[in-house]
């Protein structure tokens, strides 16, 4: 991410400066990964959604491009926004609809029926595990593992230290794996 980010922060610099080119060049630097975070977090939100928490983030961001601008790793920063956005969305919601699909399905090639109808309830399991987590927890687990933040990027998305973030992830990690290991999805024999 270090090119990502120095190309980010020069857009975030000349937006700053007031370039609408600039704005519109860190808003296609970002979209994809900010995108990428707010699926993967797997907070239920619609289409709709999605698009209203993409421009909130935005919004928030450019009211703030000078800690865009400044940020040791300025992508990592704008995640934290999103996060901070979902979050918000989602403790002003009565009920989250989880989303549908396959995001943590990684079921291997099964050789017979039986065993692709096992692993396609295991892989239901683990999508409702995840979904029943605490949405910090679960945002915390998207960004190290799906979105694919280093430590370091983790902390300053969580706007905390290292320690404090590994602390975050380890705690999520085992709360999951609790949840797993109640519903009997975790560990699978053999391993």
């Amino acid at each position: 991410m270090p090119a990502a980010n120095d190309t980010t922060r020069r857009w975030a610099n000349q937006a700053l400066a007031g370039s609408r080119e600039a704005r519109d060049r860190l808003c296609e630097c970002l979209v994809e990964p900010l995108r990428a975070f707010l699926v993967g977090s797997r907070l239920g939100l619609t289409p709709s959604e999605l698009n209203d928490a993409l421009q909130e983030t935005f919004l928030r961001l450019f009211e703030r491009l000078d800690r865009l601008e400044q940020a040791e790793a300025p992508t990592s920063y704008a995640l934290g926004v999103a996060r901070h956005v979902a979050l918000d969305r989602l403790r002003n919601r009565e009920r989250a609809k989880p989303l549908q699909g396959p995001a943590l399905e990684r079921v291997a090639d099964p050789t017979d029926v039986v065993a692709a109808v096992a692993g396609h309830e295991q892989a239901a399991l683990v999508r409702e595990t995840l979904d029943a987590l605490d949405p910090e927890q679960r945002a915390v687990l998207t960004l190290r593992h799906i979105n694919g933040l280093t430590m370091s990027q983790l902390a300053s998305c969580l706007e905390c230290s290292v320690p404090t973030a590994r602390s975050r992830l380890r705690s999520a990690s085992r709360a999951l794996a609790g949840a797993l290991l109640q519903r009997g999805v975790w560990p699978r024999e053999g391993k």
